[in-house]
């Protein structure tokens, strides 16, 4: 699958935080979608299907452990790829956040190399799962 044809929803509440990881996406060749905070994203993901959950830990008033936790309990939604972003670079909250489903954990400040890498090998376990295909594009689609 050609980069540009793969959809990845970013989740932050910080704006800044979310354009510079939208950037980087755009320059790796993804389209990415962006949402503001937890409790948006759990309308969306019951609308739309992505590729790949790109979710910053740290929000209100819906944390990015529970909107892994809604995508997990979900049946249409449970194989979803996720990787989770956040300042807390503990080995603790590392653990939480896998025990809870996510496949993927970056620490802030995010590189080019590390999102990359991760979102690579998060695809590359996720490669031919259902969530993979019959995404319906949302209409705020940019990049690629």
């Amino acid at each position: 699958m050609n980069h540009a044809d793969i959809r990845i929803l970013v989740v932050d509440d910080q704006l800044h935080m979310r354009r510079m990881v939208r950037r980087m996406l755009i320059h790796l060749g993804y389209t990415t979608i962006e949402e503001n905070d937890g409790k948006t994203v759990l309308q969306t993901l019951k609308l739309y299907r992505y590729h790949l959950v790109i979710c910053d830990w740290q929000m209100e008033p819906t944390s990015g452990l529970e909107v892994l936790t809604f995508v997990r309990s979900d049946d249409g939604l449970r194989d979803t790829p996720f990787i989770m972003l956040t300042g807390e670079n503990t080995s603790d909250a590392v653990q939480a956040a896998i025990k809870a489903g996510a496949q993927g954990y970056i620490a802030k400040p995010v590189s080019l190399q590390t999102l990359g890498s991760t979102i690579e090998r998060v695809l590359g376990k996720a490669q031919g799962a259902s969530a993979s295909t019959n995404a319906r594009v949302p209409k705020r689609v940019a990049g690629g």
